[in-house]
């Protein structure tokens, strides 16, 4: 996904009333709001929403099992809330520039909004408008926003700059943290390793190590090797009375420690970090209390200390919405998608769990341009498609998108001459960037020559032929699964097919030794070609081609 950045800040106003700010590409403007509901009228109705109990600083039971639900409010309170949510923050000029953003993503392919939604903590006037589930904001039609990975809600503390993670040149290093100290309730975490290592065991140079959760451990670790992401499993906790979040970690010996959301912070500040997911409750909550340290919650603490992106539950979280999430974003990752783009697909995968609402309690934090953490040092930037269909830079803060790197010029050494066969006539120019720069022209051989099904199996040969990235590879692979259905169904849809292999041939087009293969790749395609008709040009071009 390419994601159009909006811009949404929230500002204390007058008279019990916020102003809000609206930027993107397609314009600025402003409005102002009054919050519809506080966080106690969510009571019931979203997952973990408790009212507040002081509880002892050292009653470490209480800080990782809040007091039991409430009745359960039926599903439409929900939706009815989140609707009202999205119409307070959307009227007027945010509206519209909500709607023309929309509009213009809508007309390119893979192209959606990325919903920024800004806060500074450290002004008190805007604690009460924090502290509310904005994931829960649904459209008129009752379709929320946070599920979709068209409308990627994600919320961007106030902090000095952006963070661009540097391109991963190795393998993707995780440091797993799985707590359950004695005198805190029992979590069934060795499910969750299993479900969420599923995922990471797919994807290839990923290398997982679980330490102990204590400080020693932790500082160990971090410092005996970069670990890009830190998953922690456990309990977590967030006591408006005293200090605020924190996370139930171990002393050396076994028992609990509990750990201050800043000390957390403090200990993994000068790691390369790209991400932190914690998979405990309220572990993403902020103060809705002027009277705590605005970055009191874990994390916003982590966020404040540099980390690019922070996966956290405002609230209490099941162990089996926990681990489905987790499972599910992973997965997504593994995929290729961007991470806000994951916390997405990974709130859709428990929208179906029985109310009150789940999905409303997962939240993102992110101080990056985008969600592509994990970027590899090898991969090539594409070029920019011109007009109005090419992701732009937002033009207002928070901080604007990148522009996209400038391709380098084509090198003599790297050019390449082809033939298939008396196919094709003249040579293929490619470069070592994968840029084309001219066209060979060839003929179709007859529709009814060509077997689809070795078309796809010979594509699929040619992901092993290739230098691909393991991302790339996964990508290549699932675009060729989907052609494989459709080549399998009694009658194909040529205009889903050719869809697949666009996107299979765009992949495999990119390879480093891509002009070294090109007599392979370039025979498939024209084969390829053949059948689909209408998609024959867009395919042909990737490989050189033109007719």
């Amino acid at each position: 996904m390419n994601y159009l950045d909006l811009a949404v800040q929230i500002l204390p106003g007058v008279d019990g009333r916020f102003d809000v700010r609206v930027a993107s590409d397609e314009g600025e403007g402003k409005s102002h709001m009054t919050l519809p509901f506080t966080l106690a009228d969510l009571v019931g109705v979203v997952y973990g929403v408790h009212p507040y109990i002081p509880s002892p600083p050292d009653n470490a039971v209480a800080a990782g099992n809040p007091p039991p639900q409430p009745t359960i409010a039926p599903p439409e309170m929900a939706i009815s809330l989140g609707f009202k949510l999205f119409d307070a923050l959307f009227q007027g000029e945010a509206r519209d520039i909500l709607n023309r953003t929309e509009s213009r993503a809508s007309s390119s392919d893979q192209t959606g909004v990325r919903v920024r939604l800004t806060m500074d903590l450290r002004d008190l006037g805007v604690c009460e408008a924090a502290a509310l589930p904005w994931e829960l904001m649904c459209r008129a039609d009752g379709s929320p926003l946070a599920i979709s990975s068209n409308t990627a809600l994600v919320r961007a503390i106030d902090t000095p700059l952006p963070t661009t993670p540097r391109p991963l040149s190795g393998a993707l290093r995780i440091l797993g943290l799985r707590s359950n100290p004695p005198g805190t309730p029992q979590l069934n975490l060795q499910q969750e390793v299993d479900a969420v290592g599923v995922s990471w065991a797919k994807l290839p140079g990923m290398e997982v190590d679980f330490v102990k959760p204590t400080q020693s451990a932790i500082l160990d670790a971090l410092a005996a090797k970069e670990y890009h992401v830190i998953h922690y499993m456990g309990h977590g906790g967030f006591d408006p009375a005293s200090i605020g979040g924190r996370l139930l970690l171990e002393n050396d010996d076994g028992s609990l420690r509990r750990v201050e959301a800043e000390t957390f912070a403090q200990w993994v500040a000068d790691s390369p970090l790209r991400l932190v997911f914690l998979n405990a409750c309220e572990t993403g909550r902020t103060p809705g209390r002027a009277e705590i340290p605005p970055f009191a919650g874990v994390a916003a603490a982590l966020i404040r200390a540099g980390v690019p992106a922070v996966v956290g539950n405002q609230f209490s979280v099941s162990d089996n919405g926990a681990i489905t999430f987790a499972k599910t974003f992973y997965a997504r990752i593994i995929q290729g998608c961007p991470v806000d783009a994951a916390a997405a697909l990974a709130r859709k995968a428990i929208y179906d769990e029985t109310m009150p609402v789940q999905w409303a309690t997962p939240v993102l934090y992110m101080r990056s341009h985008d969600g592509d953490l994990f970027p590899r040092v090898s991969a090539a930037p594409a070029a920019p498609e011109p007009g109005p269909s090419a992701k732009a830079p937002i033009s207002a803060p928070p901080p604007t998108l990148p522009p996209s790197e400038p391709v380098r010029p084509m090198s003599d050494s790297s050019n390449r001459s082809i033939s298939i066969g008396g196919a094709v006539s003249g040579s293929v120019v490619q470069t070592g960037d994968h840029n084309i720069t001219t066209l060979t022209t060839t003929t179709l051989p007859p529709p009814e020559s060509v077997d689809m099904n070795a078309v796809v199996q010979q594509l699929r040969a040619m992901i092993g032929q290739l230098q691909l990235e393991p991302k790339q590879q996964l990508i290549a692979k699932n675009a060729l699964d989907e052609a494989e259905l459709e080549v399998k169904s009694p009658q194909p849809d040529k205009d889903s097919l050719g869809e697949s292999l666009t996107r299979a041939v765009g992949v495999l087009s990119k390879a480093n030794d891509v002009a070294a293969q090109l007599s392979k790749l370039a025979p498939i395609v024209v084969q390829a070609a053949a059948w689909l008709g209408p998609h024959a040009a867009t395919l042909l071009s990737l490989v050189g081609l033109t007719l």
